[in-house]
């Protein structure tokens, strides 16, 4: 007499913030450098990584409470907060309130879909780095990019490639090297400004 197993039903993802954390910190704070002047860095850095914290737990959400991947135009993990659109909202809004902190923020969101771009183009080649961004949203169609990824467990492996650990190594560096450069300026005291890696927290 055999007995039937029956299948184990499957595991809900587990929310996941980030895909170069490191990388968007470190690498968006250098790209946003010479734009930055006088906008706050905290600000800035937390925009970095803002369309991630955004975008992820809608998508995840979207998944638990549906039981499906996505729901209408949000197919995967880059959608709203992964829009210029968004980020120049943003921009506009401490731009009218003359809020330093907003535009900062702006800045810094975005720096983030540059850097999914760049990082998707070294990994997967021009095609696949154009479907893949959000950046332009609506211009190029009302649904968001489609994973290339088959689940959540596909999306973390995907995390121990070659370029996305590059980009965490270079951005994490970035930072050691901006809190170095911080505490020598302090030190030197504070006429010693700049838009580098010791530039205004």
């Amino acid at each position: 007499m055999t007995t039937s197993v029956k299948p184990r039903p499957p595991r809900k993802p587990l929310l996941y913030f980030g895909v170069i954390f490191f990388g968007h910190l470190g690498l968006g704070d250098a790209l946003a450098a010479p734009a930055r002047r006088d906008l706050p860095r905290r600000w800035v850095l937390l925009g970095t990584v803002a369309p991630d914290l955004l975008d992820k737990p809608l998508y995840f959400g979207l998944s638990w409470a549906r039981g499906h991947r996505g729901l209408g135009i949000v197919h995967g993990t880059r959608s709203f907060g992964h829009t210029f659109l968004l980020a120049g909202l943003v921009w506009w809004a401490g731009r009218a309130r003359g809020d330093a902190r907003l535009k900062g923020l702006a800045l810094g969101m975005a720096t983030h879909p540059v850097l999914d771009f760049l990082s998707d183009l070294a990994a997967f080649g021009p095609a696949a780095a154009a479907r893949g961004s959000a950046a332009f949203w609506p211009l190029t169609g009302w649904g968001f990019p489609v994973p290339t990824y088959a689940g959540l467990g596909e999306h973390l492996r995907a995390l121990a490639s070659p370029v996305l650990l590059s980009c965490e190594a270079a951005g994490l560096l970035w930072l050691v090297l901006s809190a170095a450069a911080g505490r020598r300026a302090g030190r030197s005291g504070p006429s010693s400004t700049s838009n580098g890696p010791s530039g205004r927290a």
